[in-house]
């Protein structure tokens, strides 16, 4: 408990959000053993991915996936603002 306190301690005092560890914190459990499931259920980790390619759902949710995470990087960042400058210089 004293680690986790200062923990958060350290987190507002660096402005991170609390919110997200502590779901982290109490999830990882459930998550975790439910993976294993999943795993047991294909057979092995390969049936496990190969399981997640063979609906159209599946595969478009797992692409939003890719989609949001890339969203999320600098190097798109820095893309989005070069295009909104190119753009804002050939409307002139």
């Amino acid at each position: 408990m004293l680690a986790f306190g200062v923990l958060g301690y350290f987190m507002k005092q660096y402005d991170y959000p609390v919110a997200p560890m502590v779901l982290g914190t109490i999830l990882s459990s459930m998550m975790e053993s439910n993976f294993r499931r999943s795993i047991l259920l294909a057979g092995s980790l390969s049936g496990f991915f190969q399981s997640i390619f063979t609906s159209v759902l599946s595969i478009i949710l797992f692409v939003a996936l890719v989609l949001i995470l890339v969203m999320q990087t600098d190097f798109y960042k820095r893309f989005k603002e070069k295009r909104a400058q190119t753009k804002a210089t050939t409307a002139q």
